[in-house]
């Protein structure tokens, strides 16, 4: 199991709940359509798609400090760039898949609090 540290969402913010909820909330309208592009690049085995995808997905991943997660965003977006191991995107974009579900039902907890 994974577990949000808002730490540095806390510090930017000051504090602010306001302001983090409209973060959490911003994240998850725009990762999980991502999330569906990164599925329909390696599908389609356009790497460099793939990788301009999971570049846009690591900035707000990184905000939420889950190192695994960054580091398996980072990991696939080295991919797309380089092109080489695509052979083990599909279990990576699986695995970052079930980090998002469980960031989204940390993440919706929040929001109802």
């Amino acid at each position: 199991m994974i577990q949000l540290d808002l730490s540095y969402l806390q510090t930017i913010s000051r504090g602010d709940q306001t302001f983090i909820k409209e973060m959490l909330t911003m994240f998850l309208t725009t990762t999980f359509p991502e999330l569906t592009e990164l599925k329909q690049h390696a599908a389609s085995q356009s790497l460099d798609m793939l990788g301009s995808t999971a570049h846009k997905m690591k900035a707000p991943i990184q905000i939420l400090g889950v190192p695994v997660v960054s580091d398996l965003v980072l990991e696939i977006e080295t991919i797309g760039k380089f092109h080489v191991g695509a052979d083990s995107l599909p279990q990576k974009i699986e695995l970052l898949e079930g980090y998002l579900k469980e960031l989204e039902n940390q993440i919706n907890a929040i929001l109802k609090a």
